[in-house]
């Protein structure tokens, strides 16, 4: 037996650990109950509050809660709150109804989770495509989401500038989540005029003019430029030009469905994390929320934009 004395502690209890079906779930609903800090990953969860103990939320594969009030699988511990200090950050106040819309943002997440895994998420430093610009549309009601990503890119093999709309949602009216062939969107007009027949991907004429769908675009380049380089001059004053308009956007999802948010610049993920799911990144976590709910104020980034091109140094590397 060691005997310590008061005031003399040798440890301190930074968490407790529960073990769960499913930590994002858990984690989510007590965030919100408690007003703390939520930080979910794949397989454990927490929430912490600013200063002090957390929980902590693991994954545990076949695991079977307990059956309280009867006996028959007893608690294991027990948690008391009081109801002082309860601020759930839900739209109409009620925890139940949040934990119902945290189920919402998890299904979001597994859809955009498995459109990663099938190579149909969005990804920025595409090896097909040098990178130019990006843009991202959340649309929702109350029963319907749809999340779109505009990737552009000039493209060596398709011989132009291309704008790839993937699209995501529980209400497409065609296809897959991800991008159909329709879903790429060609914009140079006069690639037979600009490019170098001897010397592909390289400028023939001083200052272009480049025609971007029917309006001709002077550049400050000279011949001998690098395509890719040329059409990043583009932006952002002619970025309307290459990025999709209303009737590109909507050619999967209804055409009255509400446009909620427009992104023109957001975190995408750890640019060495080519294996990255959504799920694991706060921008598709915090926009989950935000299409579960209904509350652009879940949408609050901590880390600086990376979506513009200078980020993704290996885009159009093949």
């Amino acid at each position: 037996m060691v005997d310590i004395l008061a005031g003399m502690a040798i440890a301190r209890l930074p968490l407790i650990a529960i073990d769960c079906p499913d930590p994002g779930a858990l984690a989510r609903f007590y965030g919100a109950m408690l007003d703390w800090r939520i930080d979910v990953s794949a397989d454990r969860a927490s929430v912490c509050p600013e200063d002090g103990q957390c929980i902590a939320f693991h994954r545990v594969a076949g695991h079977k809660p307990p059956t309280w009030p009867t006996h028959e699988r007893p608690k294991q511990m027990h948690l008391t709150y009081y109801p002082g200090g309860l601020r759930p950050r839900c739209p109409d106040g009620h925890p139940v109804q949040y934990a119902a819309a945290m189920k919402a943002a998890d299904e979001i997440l597994a859809q955009l989770d498995g459109a990663a895994r099938e190579f149909g998420f969005a990804d920025p430093e595409h090896p097909y495509y040098s990178a130019i610009d990006a843009r991202m549309h959340v649309f929702r009601d109350d029963e319907r989401w749809a999340l779109l990503i505009e990737l552009v890119g000039y493209n060596p093999r398709a011989g132009n500038v291309v704008d790839v709309v993937h699209t995501y949602g529980n209400c497409l009216t065609r296809g897959r989540p991800g991008f159909e062939v329709e879903d790429f969107h060609s914009r140079i007009d006069n690639m037979d005029e600009i490019e170098d027949r001897d010397n592909p991907e390289y400028l023939c004429v001083d200052g272009g003019p480049i025609e971007v769908r029917g309006q001709r675009v002077p550049v400050p380049a000279r011949v001998g430029d690098l395509l890719e380089d040329v059409f990043r001059l583009l932006v952002p004053e002619h970025r309307d030009l290459l990025l999709a308009d209303d009737a590109e956007l909507r050619r999967r999802i209804p055409a009255e469905l509400p446009r909620f948010l427009v992104l023109e610049e957001w975190w995408h993920r750890e640019p060495d994390r080519y294996d990255q799911l959504p799920s694991e990144t706060e921008t598709f976590r915090q926009l989950a929320e935000v299409l579960a709910t209904g509350d652009p104020t879940r949408y609050r980034p901590s880390a600086a934009p990376n979506t513009h091109w200078s980020n993704w140094p290996e885009s159009g590397s093949l």
